[in-house]
């Protein structure tokens, strides 16, 4: 995830707000507290999106393109019961 992307500060200043409402706004706190504040806070959603983004990820259905053997035919299950030179179960022809 991008550190400067919409949902991390848009999710920062959500968190940060009242400490930019303070600093910006009413002028109770000091605009560089406000603003480290908010800086610390983009740094740390910035973290868990990412994390959260990973695990996501990392959980999605994963899917594998199909295998074509040779002569243009699917190459069946690809695992080694389909492998060449098999001789058991009902579909060997046996």
């Amino acid at each position: 995830m991008n550190l400067l992307s919409a949902p991390v500060l848009g999710a920062s200043a959500l968190l940060a707000g009242p400490a930019l409402w303070a600093g910006l706004v009413t002028g109770q706190a000091p605009l560089e507290h406000a603003l480290s504040r908010y800086g610390i806070t983009v740094a740390l959603v910035w973290l868990a999106l990412s994390a959260v983004a990973m695990l996501i990820e990392s959980t999605g259905p994963t899917l594998q393109p199909a295998r074509v053997g040779t002569d243009g035919a699917s190459a069946g299950s690809g695992g080694p019961a389909g492998a060449a030179g098999d001789t058991g179960g009902p579909a060997s022809g046996a």
